[in-house]
Parts: structure tokens; sequence; C-alpha cells
């Protein structure tokens, strides 16, 4: 067989290009993470807005994983369900391991559990972000400015921190000067409630009283400390804060604190941020896409039938008998908080088992107006409704 000579100089030169392209660089082996910045461009006052913006919007839990709504931030799973104000509704087959929440025999490996586990600790890792990025430009910034996004990056961080430890208590706590690959070698018993009271301190010491919708203010610190306290059964100290909130709290736009005139208000879209609001999930309508909604709870909508209602959808969250009953009042009109409510002549008329086809008459009894907000009851108008329609098949 014959050799081309041109052909063996040309592969020669190839391979000695090649050896000397390895030797003198290996650069084109370097390709930066595909949506990643640099530092120069975080480093900024309009970068470090967007990374905090980035923390902020973790509070609603949304990391696009199967079974995500176990990380709501209203807790309507772990909150409620298990609480024992709601029943896991909808059909028996339908997310069935959500009703072993309710039954105390929710296996650890269950998605909605490491959703709620993996939103905080991503809300955490924003927010420490935030705080190392700060750190490393503090002489390139303003000083206010610098005080400004600190303080609601561990603001955001202690709320993180004390929805993990409420949720699971052994927990792994870290700062913002742990590098990530030294994470996984903390053990899960750090003193949590130690960084959850120090970051919520400097955000009460740093933070204005007054701020844009949607962002933390002082005072909403002072509320999550009093809470914190409260949860370590640090009960003087506890009140403390909360005497200071009541006397002295103000929302966000400067309206001090107090109870609406109008129960109703309360949850109602178009009296966002009012004196009753401390710290909330911001929401937006007709964005195009339901993430930036209350998307948490779209499986919680009434069972109904066709296009009756919003969402055609679910029924996953059913208030309980339970529920209904701690409405019950006493002649003078105050709660029986004895829970003597329970008690077979003081539970709530329901309609259980009669057929929409029978008469019903709803209870007569003493009951506080606002139970009639909280829960739809037959036969009583709720929040401008029509009558429920009943999904059947």
């Amino acid at each position: 067989m014959k050799t081309n000579k041109n052909s063996k100089k040309l592969a020669v030169a190839m391979v000695a290009l090649l050896a000397l392209g390895v030797s003198c660089s290996d650069e084109f082996l370097e390709i930066a993470p595909t949506g990643s910045l640099a530092d120069a461009q975080v480093s900024t006052s309009e970068g470090l807005d967007g990374l905090l913006i980035g923390a902020y919007s973790m509070i609603n839990g949304k990391l696009n994983v199967p079974n995500e709504r176990g990380g709501a931030p209203n807790h309507w799973l772990v909150g409620s369900i298990l609480g024992g104000d709601a029943n896991k509704g909808t059909d028996p087959g339908d997310g069935a391991t959500l009703a072993t929440f309710q039954r105390f025999q929710a296996d650890p490996t269950f998605a909605e559990v490491n959703v709620l586990w993996q939103s905080r600790y991503e809300g955490v890792s924003r927010c420490n972000t935030v705080l190392s990025t700060v750190a490393k430009s503090s002489e390139s910034l303003p000083a206010e400015k610098v005080t400004e996004v600190s303080a609601q990056a561990r603001m955001l961080r202690g709320h993180f921190y004390f929805d993990l430890k409420k949720n699971f208590n052994n927990i792994v706590v870290f700062d913002e000067t742990v590098l990530p690959t030294d994470i996984v070698l903390i053990a899960n018993d750090g003193d949590a409630w130690a960084l959850i009271e120090a970051d919520f301190q400097y955000a009460y010491d740093n933070l204005p009283e007054t701020t844009d919708a949607g962002r933390v203010n002082k005072w909403a610190a002072a509320s999550y400390m009093a809470k914190a306290k409260l949860y370590q059964k640090k009960y003087a100290e506890a009140k403390t804060w909360f005497d200071d909130v009541i006397a002295n709290g103000v929302a966000c736009n400067g309206e001090k604190y107090a109870l609406l005139d109008d129960y109703s208000k309360v949850f109602n879209a178009a009296f966002d941020n009012h004196a009753e609001a401390i710290m909330d999930v911001e929401s937006s309508n007709e964005t195009g896409s339901v993430n930036n909604s209350n998307w948490f709870d779209d499986l919680n909508y009434p069972y109904l039938t066709g296009n009756e209602g919003p969402g055609d959808c679910c029924g996953f969250f059913q208030p309980s008998f339970e529920l209904a009953n701690s409405f019950r009042t006493g002649a003078d009109g105050l709660p029986l908080l004895d829970k003597s409510y329970n008690l077979p002549a003081n539970e709530v008329k329901n309609d259980m088992d009669i057929a929409s086809t029978e008469p019903f008459t709803p209870d007569a009894g003493p009951l506080d107006p606002r139970i009639d907000f909280s829960i739809g009851r037959r036969d009583i108008p709720y929040l401008g409704w029509k009558p429920h329609q009943v999904k059947l098949g």
C-alpha cells in the first residue's frame, strides 16, 4: 500500500499545532456557566438590587420542581392540614401522599418535604450571596447602600432560617462567610436561634420605618423577633418586643399598625399593604405567568363543575369541623379558649350527609361573624360567590 507523503506531513503538522495549543493555553476549556453573572456585574448598586430582588422572590417558595406546593409560603399543607384546620380534600387517590400529613404519617422522603427544605435553603443561599457581594464591594459603594441592602438581606435570611427551624428543628446553619464547598461538612446541630435573633436585631437596628411596598421594614423585624422569642419560650422578652410593636409599629407605608374596621378587607387585594400587613408575599395578576401570582393555592379552589369557579379545580383544602367549631362563642361573644367548642352541645351545625335536595337550616347559635369570611356554609353567601355546585363523577 502506498502512503501519500503530503498527507503524512499534514498530519504531523496538525499534531504539532495541537500540542503547541495545549502546551500554551487551555483557556478554550473554560466556559462560563450559562446565565451566570461576573462579580463586576453584581457589585454595583443596580447589581445588588437585582440580587436582593432574587432573594425576595424566594419568599413564595417557587422552585419549578415536582410537588413544589409543599413549599408554599402560607403552609397550607404543613400548617393548616397538619394542624387540623383543614382536611386533604378532592378525590381520595389524587395527591394521596398529602393525606399522610394529616395522619402524622408523612415520610421524610416525600417530595413535599424535600421542596420545603430546598426552597428555604435556596432563600438562605440567595441572601448569603447578597451579603458576600456587599462585603466584597463595600469600599466602592455608599455606606448607606451597604447598610440598606445588608439589613434587608439579613431580615430575609432570618425569615428563611426561622421557617427551617420551625419545620425541621435540626438544621444546617451557615452564614455568608462559609464557602459553598464547606457547607456539606457542617452538622445539622447549629444554633439557628442565635443567627436568627442576630439577623432580626441587625434588621431592626438598620432598616427604615417606611419602605417601598413589598419590602421589609424595621417593624417587620421587631415583630419577627418577638415571634422568635415566643417560639423559644422566652416569654418576658417576647412581651417586651410585642409591646413595642403594638405601641410604635407602622406598616411599610408609615400607617400605624391597627385592626381594620372591615374584616373582609384583610385578604382583599384591593387593600394591599394595609394597617394589618406586617410582612407579605407580593403577587401580580395578568403578567402572563401564574408563577407571579398565588400559584401555591391553585389546587385549593372549590371542587366545581365545568367552569363554575376560579381554576376549575381542585378542592384540596377543605375546612375542618374543628376550624368551624372554633368560631363558637359564649353568650358574651368571646371565644371558648378552653376548647369546649368541640363539645357536642357547642359544635357548629353542618349539612354533612344531608342531600342538597333536602331542607337545611344553618346554625342559629352565637358565632364569631368572621366564620363566614373564612368558611363557606350552606345557604349563607360567601365572598360574593354564587351557590356552590358540587362536582360529580
